[in-house]
């Protein structure tokens, strides 16, 4: 049985040896999904492709904004 989710674009990073504090900047990705799972918080998710396979990234924005 395969899944139908996409892979993690974070672990994918981490993988390639990209620290957890890098900062990136993205440019001109559609969202797929905004979500609001609690009173406060927010969650875009949307879908990155690297040469040959997609990953799933979310960003979660938490109180104000």
């Amino acid at each position: 049985m395969t899944s139908q989710f996409l892979p993690d674009y974070g672990l994918f990073l981490l993988s390639r040896g990209v620290q957890p504090g890098t900062r990136l900047v993205f440019f001109d990705l559609p969202i797929d999904h905004i979500t609001r799972p609690a009173l406060r918080t927010v969650t875009v998710t949307l879908s990155i492709e690297e040469p040959g396979q997609d990953y799933a990234i979310s960003f979660d924005f938490i109180g104000p904004r």
